[in-house]
């Protein structure tokens, strides 16, 4: 399995990927996003996808995001959307695509990524419930506990709290 930064010529196999893992409920929307967030030209993203010898099988998207009314601003992202073809679930796929990326991004020098997602698989990640820290999701989340950062930088999390804003594309409520 080898994870690499997608290219631009990918941009509907990427979109298939997530229609595909987030099925006829949730596909069409998470697809939408996907297509604006690789298409949307002032956004800051890091875009990579997974692939063996049968092709690509997974897609991960960070964007920048910033944190309003924090005195101490920090580098960070949002990791949003992550996907792994259905029937390539329960591979280690995601858990890989992730870890590369926060690898990546560390190297950049950023310092927090978010995420909105299940506690459950993230924790194992090192992601944290962010909102106990001072971090605030850009709108309501039903699960407070699904609102999540990870720390790639010490001590970042000690001086930033705060709203965080994401790109156009993730701003609207119906990603949240």
């Amino acid at each position: 399995m080898r994870v690499r930064a997608s290219s631009a010529g990918e941009k509907n196999l990427i979109q298939a990927i997530h229609l595909n893992a987030f099925g006829d409920s949730e596909g069409p929307i998470i697809g939408q996003l996907v297509s604006d967030l690789l298409s949307e030209a002032a956004v800051d993203l890091l875009s990579l996808v997974a692939e063996d010898e049968s092709g690509i099988c997974g897609s991960i998207i960070f964007t920048r995001v910033s944190i309003k009314g924090s005195e101490h601003p920090s580098e960070a992202f949002i990791l949003s959307p992550l996907a792994v073809l259905q029937e390539r679930h329960d591979q280690g796929i995601g858990s890989l695509l992730m870890a590369k990326g926060l690898e990546l991004l560390k190297a950049r020098g950023v310092d927090l990524v978010f995420v909105l997602g299940d506690p459950g698989y993230y924790s194992r990640a090192g992601f944290e419930s962010a909102e106990p820290l001072g971090l605030k999701a850009p709108h309501p989340v039903d699960y407070v506990d699904a609102w999540m950062v990870q720390e790639l930088n010490t001590g970042a999390l000690a001086n930033t709290e705060g709203l965080v804003q994401c790109c156009s594309s993730l701003s609207s409520p119906e990603h949240w």
